[in-house]
């Protein structure tokens, strides 16, 4: 019984004490983004403990004969461990292609072009912008990451930048048949003056 109490909080206090990096983006005071976040995935205490080793560690103490007066409260932990770990794959995920297509969805001509995958855009850029404010007041990474909804939101910001990359690729695809001597330059992880380079030759 002692062990069983023992485990679990060894992995309560490694998670009370587990706090995002977030690092400021770009020019504007509420842009931010999450840093690496490898400590996320070993986790420092008295001992490392990896995050599918603390969700492993509490679902064996949920198996325990002795877990009986602690049920509520293991199943409650390895609820927020493995919403975590499902929330932390897509949010980083979302961070990922966020990046990727912010640089390109700055430029006025990209804009004027796809205009719905611009406001598409913008609907993500707000979501993002509004998650990542809260995280930076409170970095506690488990916390931040079980907020209720959180992780349908990663979800549904991940589907709109699929399909604005999608978008994206059909139109480049689209400028490389229309000016191929310039196909060397349409290549789909376009970013930053080399894609405003291309407009102004496209046009």
């Amino acid at each position: 019984m002692a062990a069983t109490h023992g485990d679990l909080e060894l992995v309560e206090e490694v998670w009370k004490n587990t706090e995002f990096t977030v690092l400021s983006h770009g020019d504007s005071k509420d842009g931010f983004i999450l840093g690496g976040t490898d400590d996320i995935q070993v986790v420092q205490c008295s001992t490392p403990v990896l995050l599918d080793d603390s969700i492993i560690n509490v679902g064996t103490v949920a198996s325990s004969r002795y877990v009986a007066p602690i049920k509520t409260k293991v199943d409650e932990l390895l609820g927020h461990l493995t919403l975590f770990n499902q929330t932390l794959e897509e949010w980083l995920t979302c961070q990922r292609n966020w990046l990727y297509l912010e640089s390109i969805f700055l430029a006025p001509d990209i804009k004027r072009q796809l205009p719905a995958e611009s406001k598409m855009f913008l609907k993500v850029d707000k979501s993002w912008k509004e998650i990542m404010a809260k995280v930076n007041r409170m970095p506690n990474a488990l916390r931040a990451a079980t907020q209720p909804a959180l992780l349908e939101t990663f979800l549904e910001n991940n589907i709109l930048l699929d399909e604005i990359q999608k978008c994206l690729e059909d139109y480049l695809e689209s400028k490389r048949v229309i000016f191929p001597r310039y196909a060397h330059m349409f290549v789909c992880n376009i970013l930053g003056q080399d894609f405003h380079i291309i407009l102004s030759y496209s046009f």
